[in-house]
């Protein structure tokens, strides 16, 4: 199986960074561009994959060839459609584009990309396609960066929207249907740049047609006490066969918490999973009727209301979705990660849950003094997700077999005043066994925002302004492989 080189975005708003320019290829190259048209007949979809085969000439220029292939991966049938060539930054094309099978060959060059022009100057595709560049900055693909055209339009890749040539085609004006979307582009072989819409790079399957609930899935969260940091106790939920309920097929979850001497082990419920969506089945007890509620979406977009019709919890309020990116799991999987409007630490990610636990949104909180958190989810016993910043011991993913003895997050440290409103000081014992070097700040999924030396200091000051409102963690790494963990709230 081909080694898959996972490409990273990483957003610079307002400017780009210095960087080389990354040309087009000239071999070894493939588009996967996903294809759907009606002409008044039943809808017809299609994988388009283009690719570079050799040189040709067309009216007496020379050209990459550019190929369809309308065989099987391990039977490829190149047909060509075109030429690509490259002068002084500009991306021409002359050939059939996406229109191949219902015209001829149109003997334009047009030219598709212009890597030159700055935010309010117009690239003019050919005689009846232009279009204005209205944003430009960089995304980080591989151990590069890159300048992206009006979110879009990537150096050396082209249109990861529409497609290789989507940048030129007209919208239809004919009683009919038509739509392109690029879905990856590869180079040797190996994958440089996928649409996280689609599950690979070889198909047209989408993620919202993935099953996500398995048996042998398993949830563990940690409450932790807000005053002292002390984790107060783990739990874990796991998925337990089947159960059919008002005639829908669930998954029974099953929690475990060992400190509750009385029940540590218990039916909690049971979810089920629709197109993308997953349900809690769940009984009101004051009629006595059960029913189920909306627990998670991850086919929404940025903009959408979560119209859930759970009882309680921040679900019932209807929280919107502010922002969609991606994470990188521990598989190396690409996952969405969703964000919304009621809270910077509510975060969902696609086919986990939320980073607050599982069922965390669902219910109200009974009591200022403890947080909810995942710390780690397993599925047939492989880690897909852990949180670095609460499980720097790496036991946070066993099997909760007994008592689980509280764990003090940070024994040395301590921050004042916490939340950050203004300046705050966090300061940390010292001796001659535990020299701190590194002060290192994450996010509430061990992203790294900031890092400082703090080599010889056994305190260092803290200015709100240095960061977005929300949840973050203080990390002293000693010279002896110690580290240390605080929480710290930004207000």
């Amino acid at each position: 199986m081909n080694k898959i080189v996972i490409y990273f975005l990483l957003i610079l708003s307002g400017s780009t960074f210095a960087q080389k320019y990354v040309p087009f290829p000239t071999e070894n190259a493939q588009w996967n561009v996903f294809y759907a048209s009606s002409w008044n007949q039943p809808m017809d979809t299609t994988l388009m994959k283009y690719s570079l085969q050799g040189d040709t000439i067309i009216n007496n220029i020379q050209y990459k060839k550019v190929c369809r292939n309308i065989g099987t991966t391990t039977n490829p049938v190149f047909k060509g459609v075109g030429g690509l060539r490259e002068q002084n930054k500009k991306i021409y094309y002359n050939g059939f584009g996406y229109n191949e099978n219902y015209g001829g060959f149109n003997n334009i060059e047009n030219l598709l990309y212009d890597f030159n022009k700055k935010v309010g100057d117009t690239v003019k595709v050919n005689q009846w396609r232009e279009y204005t560049i209205t944003k430009i900055d960089s995304v980080k693909i591989g151990n590069e960066y890159r300048k992206r055209y009006n979110d879009c339009i990537i150096e050396g890749i082209g249109d990861v929207v529409s497609g290789l040539f989507g940048i030129m085609v007209l919208i239809p004006t004919c009683d009919c249907y038509q739509e392109w979307h690029f879905i990856c582009f590869s180079q040797n072989g190996e994958s440089v740049y996928k649409n996280p819409d689609y599950v690979d790079c070889g198909s047209t399957k989408k993620w919202s047609e993935k099953k996500y609930l398995a048996d042998a899935a398993c949830w563990t969260e940690f409450t932790i006490n807000i005053n002292t940091n002390w984790v107060v106790y783990k739990s874990q939920y796991y998925l337990d066969g089947d159960t059919i309920l008002s005639g829908k097929t669930y998954k029974k979850v099953i929690g475990k918490s060992p400190n509750n001497l009385e029940q540590p082990t218990y039916y909690i419920g049971a979810i089920r999973e629709e197109g993308g969506k997953i349900f809690k089945q769940y009984t009101d007890y004051e009629t006595m009727v059960a029913g189920e509620f909306l627990l998670y979406d991850f086919n929404v977009k940025v903009g959408d209301t979560i119209h859930s019709t759970s009882p309680s919890g921040e679900l019932s309020r209807k929280p919107v979705v502010t922002k969609i990116d991606t994470i990188d799991l521990m598989t190396g999987e690409k996952r969405k990660r969703f964000f919304f409007d009621q809270s910077s630490e509510k975060i969902w990610i696609e086919g986990i849950g939320s980073v607050g636990g599982l069922f965390n949104e669902a219910y109200e909180h009974l009591t200022n003094y403890t947080t909810t958190h995942l710390v780690c989810y397993k599925q047939g016993g492989i880690e897909y997700y852990k949180n670095s910043s609460l499980c720097s011991d790496g036991t946070c993913c066993d099997v909760l077999t007994g008592l689980e003895t509280p764990k003090l997050l940070n024994p040395s440290i301590s921050l004042s005043p916490n939340p950050v409103t203004g300046s705050s000081i966090i300061k940390w014992e010292v001796s001659d066994n535990n020299l701190f070097s590194t002060l290192v700040v994450t996010d509430v999924l061990g992203k790294t925002i900031k890092v400082l030396n703090v080599s010889g200091k056994n305190e260092m000051t803290i200015q709100r302004n240095d960061f977005t409102p929300g949840l973050y963690f203080c990390r002293l790494h000693a010279s002896n492989g110690e580290e240390n963990v605080i929480k710290m709230i930004i207000q």
